[in-house]
């Protein structure tokens, strides 16, 4: 049988009839499987052996009541035998044997995936709109349920695009981490190769100095050798023993009394030979000592040789990953930069009220300003992590933001009067000087009836959640608070302006809330002609002695119609002569406008305030409704005449856009700003006296008239405040005046009105990076809120806090000195 395993000719027979074999196997499967009546098959194994040399196969046919899917194949196994005799087992597998498992997807191949099924997509919605585009002739679609579809198709593209994004950014952070791990662990074996290194070449130091031990212990071996040696060949005398030889009869040295051994003993050969060995010996001892300090010093060379191609490795690997780190970021920014539309906001450029001499200008007069807008979009930027544009920061409103515990006015003034002077925080050498109205607080029941009118910007730009969502959750705590004798309108413009709820009481709040909440964002922005139409509504519902208001609420962006600055305002100041004020409410951000929507509300007789958050819609809406909605005296100015006697210098800290000429304090057609009730309005000068070491720049001498002090200028008296203000509905102003002293009061002894005001003032000039900001910093400012907090009620003190602490750790701007 060995010997027919072994011929060639019988090997290839076999072969051929297994090949033969599976064939007819496969093919049966084919014709099976195409049968038109064959159902649910179970196919049996089929096994070829060398051992048993016969082939079995299993099969049942027939309807199941249930589709039992075929068993797995398994492969065929056979073992041939080899000439030698051994059996060798081999495997075929079946048509049906299972396949490799699948390969793991990554986050990048998954971001990629994802990334081609957006941009097939984005693909499929600009046919469609191609498609409806060449469709519009024919108008036979709704082009709002088309605009609504769009722009949730948008949303959608969007959020595949920022998911897209983190599956890359995971990605990424996922190879990054491999790369580490790599390095890591290269790291960590060259550390293991170091240590065994060092471990190597402190094991040899031992055999050295072992080796030299035992070379130390040999030489004294040989040494007393010698010695026992030199003692066998001399006497007791001294004299060298010859043994047998019969000496000479010569004369003999006697040996000194000093030694009794001669001085030159015969020589030895084999002390000769003892002694060429021992130092044969040493020199060899030197010689290794020699070669084994050689070896050790290249040891050490290489392996400073190798620490040092070892660093520049991983600083060169750590450049790179920097490099690509950087890189990383630079293209997620850029990333980010194409998904995020480029910020478009829009802020007035301020100039700093300068230092004045009061022999140059004497009167100082401006407007009165109750808007609260610049702290809100402040707070915006700052809890976002980024510093404000310095158009952004209005101080004025910074400190008007805050309630200040002023008291009632008394008689039959709107307002009472409260100055204050002492050291200024920020110049010692300076004094500030502090000026605060308290206007008259109204119950709410006491108030006026109301006739509003919602104006509320519904353009495609109010999408986002921070707009017109927040915009109805404001509008409906505004509604839990009106009366039952105020009436509500709303109108709402996009491509065009329209009436979507005519006047109604506010006791119909349901039917408000349905029409607030059918709202929806779409289309351009006609802001002029929703202005007008605004307007129309509240003078067609007048109501006499009433507080008829339009509020606007928007992000500012007028796009289409009459939306020209001089135009809006040109209408807003006829409608306001004819007793309709406008209020704004600013809403979002990325394409915020306002300086165009604080000169509205300026030229309104109204307010503008910034909502940024729910919590702000509340201190607007329902904490200051009565501030917000109803005025108790408009055209309110202020003017200072300051005592040049005491004044070498004085600056008005903010109120930059609200400054008047000096002969507009008498002019009652010049407009100005209005005191709604229980509101307050601070305001704050930072006067130079003389003797400060401050520079006031001056003019030249004139000619024609002196100026000098009067001769009754020599007193106590630091400045006279004039205001003038009308009723709500009057058109004659009246004249109110008070003197302000001299102070000596310490800034620890002032009130925590003082300190408070001039800390926000302080910290708005810090934010804007004033050259008047003296020695303030933010730590300073800290210092001088925390001891001035006093009752704060609603808690916007102690956030004040918190932001001075936020902007302390992101603003790396350095302030410019005077």
């Amino acid at each position: 049988m060995k010997n027919l395993l072994q011929r060639p000719v019988l090997w290839l027979s076999f072969l051929a009839c297994l090949t033969l074999a599976v064939a007819c196997h496969n093919s049966a499967k084919h014709h099976a499987s195409k049968a038109p009546n064959t159902r649910n098959d179970a196919i049996g194994e089929v096994s070829i052996s060398s051992k048993k040399g016969q082939r079995s196969s299993n099969a049942q046919t027939g309807p199941a009541t249930t589709a039992v899917p075929p068993p797995a194949k398994k492969p065929m196994a056979f073992k041939i035998p080899e000439p030698n005799g051994n059996a060798v087992s081999a495997t075929v597998p079946t048509s049906g044997a299972p396949a490799d498992p699948p390969r793991a997807v990554t986050a990048e191949e998954r971001a990629r995936d994802a990334q081609r099924n957006l941009e097939q997509e984005q693909r499929e919605l600009e046919a469609k709109i191609r498609e409806t585009e060449s469709l519009r002739g024919g108008d036979p679609l709704d082009p709002e349920k088309f605009q609504q579809d769009l722009l949730r198709r948008k949303e959608m593209l969007a959020d595949k695009q920022e998911e897209i994004s983190q599956l890359m950014e995971r990605a990424e952070i996922d190879r990054l981490r491999a790369e580490k791990l790599k390095a890591d662990e290269i790291q960590r074996q060259q550390q293991r190769i170091v240590q065994e290194k060092m471990a190597n070449i402190r094991r040899l130091q031992k055999e050295a100095d072992k080796k030299m031990q035992q070379l130390a212990e040999e030489e004294v071996i040989l040494a007393d050798e010698v010695e026992v040696q030199m003692d066998d060949e001399y006497d007791a005398d001294g004299v060298q023993d010859f043994g047998d030889i019969e000496p000479v009869d010569a004369p003999v040295e006697e040996p000194t009394v000093a030694d009794n051994k001669p001085k030159n003993p015969p020589a030895s050969s084999e002390l000769a030979a003892a002694e060429k060995m021992s130092k044969m010996r040493k020199d060899q001892q030197d010689a290794e000592i020699v070669k084994l300090k050689k070896e050790l010093s290249d040891m050490k060379a290489a392996e400073e040789a190798k620490k040092d191609r070892k660093r520049r490795q991983q600083e060169l690997e750590l450049k790179r990953l920097e490099a690509e780190m950087a890189k990383l970021k630079a293209e997620q920014k850029a990333l980010k930069a194409q998904q995020e539309p480029p910020s478009v906001e829009e802020y007035a450029h301020i100039n700093e009220n300068p230092f004045t001499s009061p022999l140059v200008e004497a009167l100082s007069t401006f407007s009165i300003d109750v808007d609260a807008a610049s702290y809100a979009n402040t707070r915006r930027y700052l809890n976002s992590s980024t510093m404000p544009p310095p158009g952004a920061v209005r101080i004025e409103e910074l400190v008007n933001y805050f309630d200040y515990t002023y008291p009632q006015p008394l008689a039959a003034q709107p307002f009472s009067i409260n100055p204050e002077v002492s050291s200024c925080p920020w110049n010692p050498e300076h004094q500030l000087v502090h000026i605060g109205l308290k206007g008259l607080e109204i119950d709410r029941s006491e108030l006026a009836a109301s006739n509003l009118v919602f104006l509320i910007d519904v353009s495609g730009s109010m999408s986002s959640p921070n707009k017109l969502p927040l915009l109805k959750q404001s509008f409906s705590l505004l509604l839990d608070n009106l009366n039952h004798h105020d009436r509500v309108a709303m109108v709402v413009y996009a491509g065009a302006a329209g009436v979507v709820l005519p006047s109604t009481p506010a006791s119909d709040k349901q039917t408000i809330l349905n029409a607030l909440n059918r709202l929806n964002a779409g289309g351009s922005t006609a802001g002029g002609a929703g202005i007008e139409l605004a307007y129309n509504v509240a003078v067609n519902n007048l109501i006499h002695q009433g507080n008829n208001r339009v509020i606007l609420a928007t992000d500012g962006d007028f796009n289409v119609g009459p939306s020209s600055e001089s135009a809006l305002v040109k209408m807003i100041e006829e409608r306001r002569d004819q007793g309709v004020f406008l209020s704004v409410l600013g809403f979002g951000t990325g394409n915020y406008k306002d300086s165009r929507m604080e000169q509205l509300a300026d030229k309104g007789n109204g307010n503008y305030a910034y909502i940024d958050n729910l919590q702000e819609a509340q201190k607007v809406l329902v904490n200051e409704m009565g501030g917000t909605l109803y005025a108790i005296a408009k055209d309110v100015k202020i003017q200072i005449e300051f005592n040049p006697t005491h004044v070498k210098g004085y600056r008005l800290i903010g109120y930059e856009n609200r400054v008047m000429a000096a002969q507009d304090f008498n002019d009652d057609t010049k407009d100005a700003g209005e005191l709604g009730a229980g509101h307050t309005v601070t305001a704050l000068y930072e006067v130079v006296p003389h003797s400060a070491s401050t520079n006031i720049a001056g003019t030249d001498a004139l000619k024609y008239q002196k100026t000098f002090p009067s001769n009754t200028s020599a007193n106590a008296e630091l400045m006279t405040v004039k205001f003038r203000y009308k009723d709500p509905d009057g058109t004659k102003s009246k004249l109110i005046e008070k003197v302000i002293f001299m102070g000596d009061k310490t800034l620890s002894a002032t009130s925590d009105n003082y300190r408070f005001s001039a800390a926000v003032a302080s910290f708005g000039m810090l934010l804007r990076g004033s050259r008047y900001a003296g020695t303030a910093n933010y730590d300073m400012v800290l210092d001088l809120a925390k001891g001035a907090v006093g009752d704060d009620f609603n808690g916007y003190r102690m956030e004040f806090l918190g932001l001075v602490e936020r902007a302390k750790l992101i603003d790396q701007r350095p302030v410019t000195r005077r």
